[in-house]
Order: structure tokens, then C-alpha cells, then sequence
């Protein structure tokens, strides 16, 4: 232990840990920069791998690729840094992924998302996202092989230090301090005043000499304090029993004053003549929130103020102007009272007077509740007086004993009073007698009108009716109760509104007359059941316009060799989806009488020349851009095959227990952006008994829905058509109908929707 304390083991403990700390510190700094340099490449690469690989995605993405998508993965994963890549579609959800992408909890590792955007023309569209999150367990590695050379660095300098440190130590200071030590020691154990025999010019040989020098003055005065403390003795006994006794009532009168004065609900402070404080309860202490350091007995006036000051207690201006005029007040003894706003938001009212024998007490008490109601109630009365004076219609309040005791001029306005009727305090029977003598309820027994009036502003329950005054005025009438018992009625007068709403009725009604007949003009152009029948050996039809007319339509046109169905989703829904629709109509039939083959390419090519003509989208001038997405299927009875073309449009085919999709060109027809001489692609099936084909507009795919309110999307329709491939397809519709709405919910309809199955051959 002796060791220990030794000053060689003080200068280790100060000395090592200073030096293993710096060491540490700048062993840490590079670490840090390190792994933020490693982090920031890593980051880097991230960026850059999502930049690149969104590219790739894109593609496989937009055509529903699964097995390049899972190709990419797997190839992307070869990389070390990775933890997982997932790809998403359009609508969020997940097509694919490999490890995990989610959020660390930890918060460690790099996650990053860019969306996929594929190339439609001029236009780029997003198709998905992706996602990449990496790991840092290769810098973790580095880290700690690059932690285990540090320590091993720091431990090496540690052991070189402390024996430098114990070696010279011990021989030029420990020798001459030990002797100085054991002489100590023997004093202190009671063997008598020893000196010390060391003899040397530095700083210790003076230390010694001084320690001989002082033994002997010790032992002198050791002598002479001996002599007087016999006399003190004596003398202290005596005072210490009359202070005993003076203290004792001192202390019972000052525990019976401190208790009253923490009793006050305000805040006390006393300060004498020469302004220091003698007397304060906690309440003080709390309302001026000073530290209890601070607020003790004999603290000077000055110290508060200057307190004050420094947390800007007094606002802003000069220091010591403040500081000055304070204490000049403080000095004046005379009586005060006044308010202050504290920084933090409260008031306190400060009041006090002068004391006998000079000095003043304060009170201080917390008024920012009180400061706040009557700010509150001066806020609510400017408000009323502001309400009152700038109301377009009338209002009153009556108290619990039915009197009037606010009203506006606008209210005497609406009912036509006489002026000076109106007054503060006025019964409200007046009122109603006035009104009703006046013919304003119209023929009966007037105190029976007084009386049924009267009564339902007794029941105090809300009410909103229509006052009918003469000259064909109405008058929208809203009375509810007040609290603390009251009336508040609000008057209106809303004859021109009431005029209004009865022309909009009769406008609405026109246009509604006129929308019904044109949803009857558009039914007219879709093909009977009776034909789809004859030339289809089974179908079924889904058409529900979102309105009373929609944008998507289906056709039945027969061509040479065959019959074209064919389904279209027009730009819009409502009445302008409608007029596509019809102008779409004119643009088949006039491509058919051009190509009387019905071609499906040849004919999505004419009609993307026509519409575009039409709507004047075929040069550079005009702000329209409309047009249509559309399959066409030509069953050619002839050939025994199916040829299919489609402008953002599929066409799908039950194969067993899976859907084969035909996918239509990535452009619609009639856009501004879409080239007149452009190409489509006509795709040959060869039919077989039996087969099974369908089409769907984007308003079946896209409706919202489900508890997660996402997209229907193509995975459930899918699902619902090969759940219910073995029936009649009148039967499938009503099934796929069914799931189709239950999915949907009370969620609103997004868009028109068309549905056509039908099989071929």
C-alpha cells in the first residue's frame, strides 16, 4: 500500500493515462476517418449500382420478365457488399427479391431506392423501383483487425513509459523524500521532534530545513499555548451556557416566523436599511424562480438585481441603467405596486411599503391566470363587437329569463321593427306579440303562436328552420343554447339563395335528361347479345360506365372471312370519354370500309391516322392530347386462327391451369406524340374447341380497394378468371363480378370498366 501512495506511482497514474489517452484519441480519429471514407465508397457504389442497374431492370420490369428480373438478382448478389435487392411495380408491389431490404433496426448498413422508368416514345414512364440495401461487415472486419494493431501499439508504449518513469524517479527523488518520510512518521508515533540529517542546495535540502526549522518553533509554542489554555477554557464554559440558552428562544421564535411566513399564498421578501435581505418564504423563492443558493438571509438587494439582470429579467436597455434605477427605487423605502412580465411568459404583481427603522417588504404573487381571463374576455368582447358590427344577418341572445341582451341592427332590418322597440333587457314576448299581432305567423289565435313559440326556446335544443316573412322573404333561422343557460339565435336571409337552388334543380334536371339520352345513343352503338350469340359459341360482357356515359366501349364488326370484337379505353370517362367513344366508333367503321379484311394492324394504323385528323393532333399547333388504348381479335373462320393486335392492349388465353398473355404494342392511338405511319404488330393464334379468351380495360386493373387499399391489378384478375375457368361464361362473369366488388368495397369507382370474355373455335 505504502507503494502505492508513493509519489513514483502518482506520477504513473497521472502521467499513463494521459499519454494512453492521447494515443487513443488520435488512434480513434483515424479510425473514425477510416470507416467514414469506407462508408462514403460504399454509399458511392450504391449510388452508382442503382443508377445502372435501374437501366436493366427497366425492360424485364415494364414486360412482366420474372425470369430476367430473378437473372439480374441472382447476378447482382455476387457482389460481397450486398444484403438484399427487391424490384417493385408500378402500383408498390413486390414482383421480386433476394435477401433483405428492409430498414436494420440498428441502424446499420446503406439502403437506396431509384424508380424504373421505361421509354415510351418521348415519354418516360415509371414501370417500378428498386431497392439495395448493402452491409458494412466487411469494414466491420477492417475495423477490427486495424483495432487489434492499435491496442497492441498502445500497450507497447504503456510498458516503455512506466518503467522510464519508475526508473528515475526512484533515484532522484525517492532517497532524500523517504528519509524526510521516516522522520514524519516517528513525530507522529509520539517518539519526540526528530530531525532530519540531509544536507543538499536544491529544492528538497530547503524543504528539509524548513521542516527542521519549524520543529522547533513548534515545540516553543507548544509551551505558551499550553498557558493560555487553561484560561479560555474556563471563560468559553461560562459564555457557552448564557449562548445556549439565548440561542434556544432565538430558534423557537424563528421557526414560528418562518412557519407563518411559508403559510402566505404570495411571495414575502424583507430587506434592513442597508438593503439585505432578513426575512423571505419559499413562496418568494418559487414565483421568482432564484436559486436557493441564492436566496438566503444577508444576501444584498444588489445580488437579486444583478441576478435579475443577467436572465433579462428587466427587457432590454442598458445593464447598468437598469441595475441603477432599480436600487435608487429600492432606497426610496416608499410604498409600491406594480406589474411585471417575466421572460418566460408570466406576470406577477409586486406591492410592498417601508418598514420601521428603514427598509421595505414586498409581496409577490403569480396573476398570469388572472392576466390571461380578463385578456381573454377583452379578446371575446372585441371579437362580439366585431361580429355583431360586420354580420350580413341578424342575431340575439336571450338570457334563462327569456330577455334580449345582445342584438344587431341587421336583425331589426330582416323583420322590419321600429326603431327604438330594440333594447338591452327587452322580453322576448314583446318580440314574438309584436310579430305575430303583425300577421307575421300567419291567420290563428295569436297568444296560442306566442305561446308554442315561446316554448321551444324553453326546450334550449337546437334548431335550424326557415322563417316565411311577407313580401316572399325567407328567412333561415339557427337557435341553439348557451352555456350557463341562454338562447343564441342566428338570422339569415337566404330568399335569393332558395330562388337559386330552384333554378339549379330545374338545370340540373335538363342536364340530366340530356345526359340519359345520350347514354342511350351510346348503348345503341354497342352490339346486341342476340348477334355476339350467334357468332360466338360462348361469351360474357362486363360494361359499367363510372358515369352515365363512359369512355370504354366494346364492338362487334363483321369483316371478310370472319368477325372482328373488339374492346377500347378512351381518354376520360364521363361526357368526354363519351364523345371518344364516339368518334373512336366512326373511326372503325371508316377504317373497315378502307380494309374491308379488318386486318388488326392495318386497322389500329388507319384509326390512330383518322382520330388524330379529327381531333387535329396531327401537327405541331393544338393543346389536345387524347386518344384510346385498344384490342383488336379477328377470328377468321376461314383459317381456323385468331389474330390479335393491340395498342396498350392485352389479350389473354386460358392454357390448362395458367394464362398465356398476347401483349399488345407499348402505344396507344390518335396521341399527338404517336406517329401516323407508325407500325402495330399482328399476333397469330391457332384456334382450338374450347379455347377461352379475354380482354380488360385499365378501370378493372387499377381500382382501389382491399383492406390495404391497393390496386386490384392483373394478379388477382388472373386468379379469379382460372378459379372459375370451368364454367359457362355467363356464370364466370357473375363470379369474377362478385369478387370484383367485394374487393372493391365502399371504396369509389376510379374509372369505367369493361371485361369481355368469350371462346373461340
Amino acid at each position: 500500500m505504502r507503494g502505492i501512495r508513493s509519489l513514483t506511482a502518482k506520477l504513473l497514474v497521472i502521467y499513463l493515462p494521459l499519454v494512453c489517452i492521447s494515443v487513443l484519441a488520435l488512434f480513434a480519429v483515424l479510425e473514425v476517418r477510416y470507416v467514414k471514407g469506407q462508408k462514403a465508397d460504399l454509399a458511392e457504389k450504391l449510388d452508382r449500382m442503382l443508377s445502372v442497374q435501374s437501366t436493366a431492370f427497366a425492360t424485364p420490369t415494364w414486360e412482366f420478365d420474372i425470369t430476367t428480373i430473378n437473372l439480374l438478382l441472382n447476378a447482382i448478389s455476387l457482389d460481397q457488399d450486398i444484403r438484399g435487392v427487391s424490384v417493385f411495380d408500378a402500383n408498390n408491389s413486390l414482383i421480386s427479391k433476394i435477401g433483405d431490404t428492409s430498414e436494420n433496426e440498428d441502424g446499420s448498413g446503406l439502403r437506396g431506392e431509384h424508380p424504373l422508368l421505361y421509354k415510351v416514345g418521348n415519354l418516360m414512364e415509371p414501370v417500378g423501383k428498386l431497392v439495395i440495401s448493402f452491409h458494412q461487415e466487411r469494414i466491420d472486419r477492417e475495423l477490427a483487425d486495424r483495432l487489434q494493431a492499435d491496442a497492441l501499439i498502445v500497450i507497447g508504449l504503456a510498458a516503455i513509459l512506466l518503467s522510464v518513469i519508475w526508473a528515475t524517479t526512484r533515484r532522484v527523488i525517492g532517497n532524500p523524500l523517504n528519509q524526510l518520510q521516516t522522520a514524519i512518521e516517528r513525530t507522529k508515533s509520539g517518539g519526540g521532534r526528530e530531525r532530519v540529517s540531509w544536507e543538499s542546495h536544491d529544492e528538497l535540502g530547503q524543504v528539509v530545513r524548513a521542516y527542521n526549522e519549524m520543529q522547533d518553533k513548534q515545540t516553543a509554542a507548544e509551551a505558551e499555548v499550553e498557558k493560555y489554555r487553561n484560561h479560555l477554557e474556563s471563560l468559553v464554559a461560562e459564555r457557552t451556557s448564557e449562548l445556549e440558552s439565548s440561542q434556544h428562544e432565538l430558534s423557537r421564535k424563528s421557526d414560528i416566523l418562518q412557519a407563518v411566513l411559508d403559510s402566505i399564498s404570495q411571495g414575502l421578501a424583507a430587506y434592513d436599511a442597508d438593503l439585505r435581505l432578513i426575512a423571505c418564504n419559499r413562496k418568494f423563492v418559487t414565483i421568482r424562480d432564484y436559486p436557493d443558493e441564492l436566496a438566503q438571509m444577508g444576501r444584498t438587494f444588489e445580488e437579486f438585481i444583478n441576478f435579475d439582470i443577467s436572465r433579462n429579467e428587466f427587457g432590454p436597455g442598458d445593464p447598468e441603467e437598469q441595475f441603477h434605477e432599480q436600487v435608487d427605487r429600492a432606497r426610496l423605502f416608499e410604498d409600491h405596486e406594480f406589474e411585471r412580465q417575466r421572460p418566460n411568459g408570466t406576470t406577477i404583481e409586486i406591492r410592498g411599503g417601508p418598514i420601521p427603522g428603514g427598509g421595505f417588504v414586498s409581496t409577490y404573487a403569480d396573476i398570469t391566470d388572472r392576466k390571461k381571463a380578463e385578456l381573454e374576455v377583452a379578446e371575446k368582447e372585441a371579437q362580439l363587437r366585431a361580429a355583431l358590427d360586420n354580420m350580413t344577418g341578424g342575431i340575439f341572445m336571450i338570457d334563462g329569463d327569456m330577455n334580449v341582451q345582445v342584438y344587431n341592427d341587421q336583425f331589426m332590418k330582416l323583420y322590419g321593427l321600429p326603431e327604438g322597440m330594440m333594447y338591452k333587457g327587452i322580453p322576448l314576448t314583446d318580440l314574438i306579440r309584436f310579430r305575430a299581432e303583425r300577421g307575421d305567423y300567419g291567420p290563428g289565435d295569436t297568444e296560442k303562436q306566442i305561446a308554442e313559440r315561446l316554448q321551444g326556446y324553453k326546450d334550449n335544443t337546437e334548431v335550424r328552420l326557415e322563417d316565411h316573412v311577407p313580401v316572399d322573404r325567407t328567412i333561415e333561422l339557427f337557435r341553439g343554447p348557451e352555456e350557463g343557460g341562454g338562447t343564441v339565435a342566428i338570422f339569415n336571409e337566404i330568399t335569393d339563395r332558395k330562388r337559386a337552388e330552384e333554378a339549379l334543380r330545374q338545370a340540373h334536371g335538363l342536364i340530366t335528361e340530356s345526359i340519359d339520352y345520350a347514354s342511350r345513343i351510346q348503348r345503341s352503338v354497342l352490339p346486341a347479345d342476340t348477334v355476339l350469340r350467334s357468332k360466338l359459341n360462348d361469351h360474357f360482357v362486363i360494361w359499367e360506365p363510372k358515369d352515365i356515359v363512359g369512355g370504354d366501349m366494346f364492338w362487334h364488326r363483321e369483316c371478310e372471312g370472319g368477325d372482328l370484337l373488339i374492346v377500347a379505353d378512351c381518354t376520360g370517362h364521363g361526357v368526354p370519354g363519351a364523345f371518344m367513344t364516339m368518334i373512336a366508333t366512326g373511326a372503325l367503321d371508316h377504317a373497315l370500309i378502307e380494309m374491308p379484311n379488318g386486318y388488326p394492324s392495318a386497322v389500329l394504323q388507319r384509326m390512330n391516322q383518322l382520330i388524330q385528323g379529327v381531333l387535329g393532333q396531327d401537327g405541331d399547333e393544338g393543346e389536345s392530347d387524347d386518344g384510346l388504348e385498344l384490342g383488336i381479335c379477328h377470328i377468321d373462320r376461314e383459317s381456323g386462327e385468331l389474330l390479335f393486335a393491340g395498342a396498350r392492349f392485352f389479350l389473354w388465353q386460358v392454357l390448362g391451369d395458367e394464362i398465356l398473355e398476347y401483349k399488345g404494342d407499348k402505344k396507344g392511338i390518335g396521341y399527338r406524340f404517336v406517329d401516323p405511319a407508325t407500325p402495330f404488330t399482328t399476333q397469330t393464334i391457332d384456334l382450338k374447341p374450347g379455347m377461352a379468351f379475354y380482354m380488360a380495360s385499365d378501370g378493372v386493373i387499377d381500382q382501389i380497394g382491399g383492406p390495404k387499399r391497393r390496386a386490384f391489378g392483373k394478379k388477382r384478375l388472373r386468379q379469379l378468371i382460372l378459379d372459375n375457368r370451368d364454367h359457362p361464361m355467363a356464370e364466370q362473369a357473375k363470379r369474377i363480378y362478385r369478387g370484383y366488388s367485394h374487393y372493391q368495397g365502399d371504396e369509389e369507382r376510379r374509372d369505367d370498366v369493361t371485361l369481355v370474355g368469350f371462346k373461340a373455335g
